[in-house]
């Protein structure tokens, strides 16, 4: 009866779905992508290799998180795209809120 209609259970824990058109972890199919996300009280609970959305200065940044080993103030922030997205070096003081991808659908070009 409801033809083209996908229901989508909303995956447990997260706080927020945000829409997200950005090139740099998405492939070439994806016109955007709906992001099940989590707010982080602490920067604590940031796992690395975890993809996150830090809201960093004026920016928000939706990348995996990479730690520095030797420095425990700057994190690396890698891309699915790293030919055309480069690394991205942060300092965690700029850092003033964080979400965890906890889920996401990619939306795909007709």
């Amino acid at each position: 009866p409801n033809d083209g209609m996908i229901y989508v259970p909303y995956p447990t824990g997260s706080d927020y779905v945000v829409r997200s058109f950005s090139r740099s972890m998405s492939d070439a199919v994806t016109a955007a992508t709906d992001l099940f996300l989590k707010r982080l009280t602490t920067l604590d609970d940031v796992v690395q290799g975890n993809e996150y959305v830090l809201k960093v200065g004026g920016e928000i940044i939706w990348r995996r998180v990479r730690f520095i080993k030797g420095d425990n103030k700057r994190w690396r922030l890698v891309s699915n795209n790293r030919v055309d997205y480069p690394d991205i070096y942060i300092s965690v003081d700029d850092i003033s809120d964080v979400w965890r991808v906890m889920s996401r659908i990619a939306i795909l070009e007709s």
